[in-house]
């Protein structure tokens, strides 16, 4: 990991946006390596990459976002280790456009969640840029499909991850069990 990361993120706290864009504006920072099995999940880049400019966009921008600043210093380990990654999809064409993470950093009745996008930089290079970090509460939106779930999951997170309405019928347990 860049450890500049964590020194943006302590300036733009201490400091304030304004002195740490004099110093940060133009960076990209490494946040973490990419595991395997997000390779295999789709997220093919090596490394998450974030902007300046992203993390200075984000901090603030609205309630999902006033995130404190432990949650942004526990971001590269907790990314990398969540409990849910879901394809993200901007419309109903059914192309993809870009994946969740779930961490397990929990913030305000919910947990922290990263957009990532794949982006090539060239060359063959790609890398999962994190277009975003905010708070969820909640279920997750109908333009999301769940990829992976870990096996350790509390039953908040599973909350989390049920879509509104999912079934018209019960399932067994909800049943009053009159039809068996």
């Amino acid at each position: 990991m860049d450890s500049s990361f964590l020194e943006a993120v302590k300036a733009i706290y201490e400091k304030g946006k304004e002195f740490a864009s004099k110093q940060y504006k133009q960076h990209f920072f490494e946040v973490a390596e990419t595991p395997y099995y997000m390779k295999e999940l789709g997220l093919r880049g090596d490394k998450f990459t974030i902007s300046y400019g992203t993390i200075s966009k984000h901090i603030g921008k609205d309630k999902a976002h006033r995130l404190s600043e432990d949650v942004w210093l526990r971001l590269p380990e907790a990314i990398v280790n969540p409990f849910a990654i879901s394809e993200y999809y901007g419309d109903n064409s059914g192309n993809i456009k870009g994946y969740r993470i779930y961490t397990v950093i929990e913030f305000e009745n919910g947990f922290v969640v990263a957009g990532v996008d794949v982006k090539n930089m060239g060359k063959n290079l790609e890398v999962n840029s994190i277009s975003t970090v905010f708070s969820k509460t909640g279920s997750i939106t109908n333009k999301e499909k769940g990829i992976f779930r870990s096996k350790t999951i509390n039953p908040q997170q599973a909350s989390l991850l049920e879509r509104p309405n999912f079934s018209p019928y019960p399932s067994v347990r909800e049943s009053d069990g009159k039809n068996k």
